[in-house]
Formats: structure tokens, sequence, C-alpha cells
């Protein structure tokens, strides 16, 4: 980018869009650089949506492996985790209630 509050892309959309000599193919140059930047975004969110899934995989890997056993963190950890399964057994008791 060479401007930061506008990319690439766009900015040379619009300068194809304001040229006047050929006018057809620099419009359909312009449309086709800001479908092409359209694109790129979203498959940018949907990469960093990827890295971060990616993330939270390792740190459900780091818990499930252990490895914050014999840590600072064992204690907070452990606090943590009587709390979510105490929500879920709250919710089974719940839905085996009702079923009932």
């Amino acid at each position: 980018m060479t401007d930061k509050q506008q990319p690439e892309a766009l900015r040379l959309a619009n300068v194809c869009s304001n040229l006047t000599r050929y006018s057809m193919d620099a419009h359909l140059i312009a449309a086709e650089l800001r479908t092409q930047h359209a694109e790129n975004e979203t498959l940018r969110a949907g990469y960093a949506a990827a890295r971060g899934d990616a993330l939270d995989a390792a740190r459900y890997r780091w818990l499930r492996d252990g490895e914050w056993r014999d840590t600072d963190l064992e204690p907070f950890i452990r606090l943590q985790l009587n709390t979510l399964w105490d929500a879920k057994i709250d919710d089974a008791r719940a839905a085996q209630e009702g079923e009932k």
C-alpha cells in the first residue's frame, strides 16, 4: 500500500476510472481491480480466522496434555476447569430433569 488509508489496488482502480482516452477498458480494469481487492480482503479475513483457530487448538492441546501442571498457572487452571465442569454438570442435570 502506498497510502495507509487506501490499498494500492483501489488507488489504481481510481486512476483507471479517471482515464478518458481508453475509457471502456479503463473502467473494466478498475472494476476488476475492485473485485480482486474485495476477494483478497475476504481471503485475508479467512486466513486470520484460521490462524485464530490454530492458536485456539494449540491452547487446548496445551491444556489437554497437561503442560500446565507443576507451574504457577496450575491453581488458576484448576479453578477455571472446575467452573466449566460445574456449568456442564448443571446443564446436564437440568436437561435430565426436563426429560422426566
